[in-house]
């Protein structure tokens, strides 16, 4: 007996030629053969005819069979690969009510041109997630797309009215064009993410989109750290700073890591990162925190004498003589909540400088130094930390 399962994509049309006495059955995609006993000795030919769907995609199409007889434990295989030409190429693409294409999906070449095409269950997207957020292509009741209503810049489109056209190109450079209407609207929410450098320039922006269909409103923000190092970007390296933005629904999470809308790092400081919050119906908020950025790879170390500043003592010294050809050391002084107390100017040959916290509250002070070598190059960027204790 030898059976043949027909590969996906093909139509059973009829037996071909065969052994006197066999028998043929054909249970799509099954087929099987059942040669007569005793079978005489020679060399036989199974054949039969497919017909290949308009649905197939072209490639290499890949036949298995098998053999079984009274007595053999392992059936006998044989695999034929067979080429599909793909002579027509077909390509999806999403316009919005300008006629500008929002959005491209690849599709492999086809066999035949695709006449029609139908859309799942609806023509709607009326979410981000789960059942909503999709429109299904089929073709022939095969899948051949999918929109999830993201532009090619992989953001969430606006709502509005959408033409679905699928190009069918022959080698020729004969064109079949179908279409089909989609509606998008959802209920989305915005927050954004500006960040500005202490010139008040904006250096970063980051986007999150939210399903705002539980009207969701922003209600207090947590960064994972006030301190960020830059530096390698691997999960072992630099702080990769969390921005945390909590709502009356699902927290929503952004990331920071530390580089400008150039894809460059910025330059130490401290940064002012203001969120702001739109439900898409005319509510908004807006909540800031600050964020010191300092420089990773150090030569050597600053350290502050004494960094404990108690019993009436209020002169603490930065020292920079740890690092190679230091020339002047500059420093400033931040609350741990970012606040800039002071600004403190180095000499010019000493790498070190001081600075006298009287009348300072009692709390942990950060004070980023900044080493520079006799040119004016940026040797070093380090972070201290300072403990006045009245």
């Amino acid at each position: 007996m030898v059976t043949d399962v027909l590969p996906s994509g093909l139509t059973f049309v009829a037996f071909g030629s065969i052994p006197s006495g066999t028998v043929t059955v054909a249970n799509p995609p099954n087929l099987k053969w059942t040669l007569p006993s005793p079978l005489a000795p020679g060399t036989y030919q199974l054949t039969y005819q497919v017909q290949v769907n308009s649905t197939m995609a072209g490639g290499t199409l890949t036949n298995n069979a098998q053999l079984t007889y009274t007595g053999l434990a392992t059936p006998i295989t044989s695999s034929v690969n067979v080429q599909i030409p793909a002579t027509y190429t077909v390509s999806i693409n999403i316009y919005n009510s300008a006629g500008e294409v929002v959005k491209t999906i690849p599709v492999h070449s086809y066999t035949a041109p695709i006449n029609s095409i139908a859309l799942s269950t609806s023509n709607q997207i009326t979410t981000l997630q789960g059942p909503g957020s999709t429109i299904e292509i089929y073709y022939g009741g095969v899948l051949i797309g999918t929109w999830d209503g993201s532009s090619n810049s992989g953001n969430p489109v606006t709502n509005g009215v959408y033409e679905i056209q699928l190009d069918s190109t022959s080698p020729l450079g004969v064109v079949t064009s179908v279409e089909q209407p989609a509606t998008v609207n959802r209920k989305l929410s915005v927050v954004t993410a500006n960040i500005y450098n202490s010139a008040g320039e904006i250096v970063r922006t980051l986007y999150y989109t939210v399903d705002g269909g539980t009207n969701s409103q922003m209600t207090n923000v947590n960064l994972s750290s006030e301190i960020m190092t830059l530096g390698s970007k691997t999960s072992g390296g630099a702080t990769i700073l969390q921005i945390v933005v909590n709502t009356t629904g699902t927290p929503v999470t952004l990331t920071w890591d530390g580089t400008n809308n150039s894809a460059t790092d910025v330059t130490s400081g401290t940064y002012e990162i203001e969120l702001h919050w739109d439900d898409g119906e005319g509510q908004t908020s807006n909540i800031t925190r600050s964020v010191i950025v300092v420089s990773g790879g150090v030569s050597g170390t600053v350290v502050a004498e004494p960094n404990m500043l108690t019993n009436g003592q209020t002169l603490t010294t930065f020292n920079g003589a740890g690092i190679a050809n230091a020339w002047v050391l500059n420093a400033k002084v931040y609350t741990i909540a970012g606040e800039l107390v002071k600004s403190i100017p180095g000499s010019p040959g000493t790498p070190t400088t001081q600075w006298n916290a009287l009348g300072m509250a009692s709390g942990v002070y950060i004070v980023a130094v900044q080493v520079q070598d006799a040119n004016g190059g940026v040797l070093d960027n380090q972070l201290l930390k300072v403990l006045v204790l009245h």
